[in-house]
């Protein structure tokens, strides 16, 4: 696993550059950047939850019910504070602070947004972003481009949105999230080359296995190519495992049988030999068949030298299964299990649902930040856990409305007010700190 290692740290060097370069952007940020401070508090008596849905935000993870599990717990209600100073507008209409300007910050709990309170503590930090709403909501590029140093994209790279013919292609809206994450030289990761859904119509049997296996190839060469030095990782098997620990009956399974994934992470490789590589999957983060089968695939990988990096664990989490199914314990195991073979791990598409947790808005959010606060904790203490990507970071743009119902999954409210949610992260980040 030498190559692997020497490769991954390769990729953390350029990530330290792009750090010191977000910190300075960061700091220079007070009378450019602004909190929207008219906004008002995102918890009182008479809120109700109120989830949009939108165009574009649907990820189409999780057929109905495959991130659910039967256990409950309530939070208790407690008094948050959103994060960060808020800023005003002087009379000649210039932003100032009313937060602490007497100096440049002496440690990470000095720090005000995710991204130089993560850089600080040396962990990445990155949300997945939707092409619609940067063409057409310029709050979210502010509050993106504010937040966060890592990017992946939401829908716009799946096999199905960029070759939907055999013979055609569409890279328009990948393209537009790319040069937007490069505007702050952030690290991004393509998601994702081999899953079987989102898929093209065309792709889908009769098809033989030559033939699926040459699609296969042509589309890894086609994007990876096209995003050679410019997209660092890419997630390139998704989701291959049912929860009892089976293989996924999905075309590749039939087709190519069980060696497709590691003849995936191969052409992948060969495609990119500089990226990293990852597998992703929801639920592996817990004690159980499918995490245990997803631990037994990357230690047969490893032992067959086949080019993987890390794993992804996407921590869609259901509150109301917390802590019984959804345990910071569990994860932690988790992530040592699979540090142990050379691999990183990160948090790939985190949210929080909290819809079916029993009692009041304000018990579903307390509830919903400890979450937050609690594996994020696990992620940064733990050496070889790398990066964090939330699944979106809005809940006017989120995949959840539409696969489970309304819910409030996400950091910040629909019209941007940060929630007790954020102030979980950034409490577990600011506590993360060893001087």
């Amino acid at each position: 696993m030498s190559g692997v290692s020497d490769r991954a740290k390769s990729h953390n060097r350029v990530d330290a550059w792009r750090h010191i370069i977000a910190i300075i952007l960061t700091a220079g940020c007070a009378s450019a950047c602004f909190r929207f401070s008219d906004e008002p508090e995102w918890v009182d008596s008479d809120t109700t939850m109120n989830a949009a849905t939108s165009r574009g935000g649907v990820d189409g993870h999780s057929d109905s019910g495959e991130h659910e599990s039967a256990s409950t717990s309530e939070g208790s209600t407690d008094d948050g504070t959103t994060h960060g100073a808020t800023t005003e507008a002087t009379e000649d209409g210039d932003s100032s602070s009313t937060g602490d300007a007497s100096g440049p910050p002496t440690e990470c709990s000095d720090l005000d947004t995710l991204i130089a309170t993560a850089d600080c503590v040396g962990i990445r930090i990155g949300a997945a972003i939707n092409a619609f709403a940067v063409e057409e909501d310029p709050r979210y590029v502010e509050t993106f481009l504010r937040e966060f140093g890592s990017m992946t994209h939401e829908n716009e790279l799946k096999w199905g949105s960029v070759q939907p013919t055999s013979d055609s292609w569409n890279y328009g809206p990948a393209d537009t999230l790319v040069e937007l994450a490069e505007q702050r030289g952030m690290f991004i990761k393509g998601h994702v080359l081999v899953w079987h859904r989102q898929l093209p119509d065309w792709v889908s049997e009769p098809m033989t296995a030559d033939d699926l296996r040459a699609a296969m190839r042509a589309n890894m060469e086609m994007t990876m190519h096209r995003y050679a030095d410019r997209i660092d990782a890419w997630d390139v098997v998704n989701e291959a495992f049912e929860e009892d620990g089976t293989r996924r009956n999905t075309i590749f399974q039939r087709l190519l049988g069980d060696g497709y994934i590691a003849e995936a992470f191969r052409m992948a490789h060969e495609t990119d030999p500089d990226a990293l590589l990852y597998y992703n999957d929801f639920n592996i983060e817990t004690a159980g068949w499918k995490s245990d089968a997803a631990y037994a695939l990357a230690v047969d990988l490893v032992a067959a030298a086949i080019p993987i990096d890390g794993v992804g664990m996407q921590l869609h989490i259901d509150g109301d299964s917390y802590p019984d199914y959804y345990s910071p314990e569990d994860f932690r195991t988790n992530i040592r299990r699979f540090g142990e073979l050379g691999l990183t791990v990160n948090i790939s598409e985190f949210d929080v649902r909290v819809r079916d947790v029993p009692g009041t808005l304000e018990q579903k959010l307390e509830l919903q930040r400890q979450i937050y606060f609690e594996f994020v904790s696990v992620c940064v203490s733990e050496p070889a856990c790398d990066a964090i990507t939330f699944w979106g970071f809005t809940d006017k743009y989120s995949w959840v409305d539409n696969t489970f119902g309304e819910d409030d999954p996400l950091l910040y409210s629909e019209t941007y007010a940060p929630k007790p949610a954020l102030d979980g992260v950034m409490e577990a980040l600011r506590t993360s700190f060893q001087p």
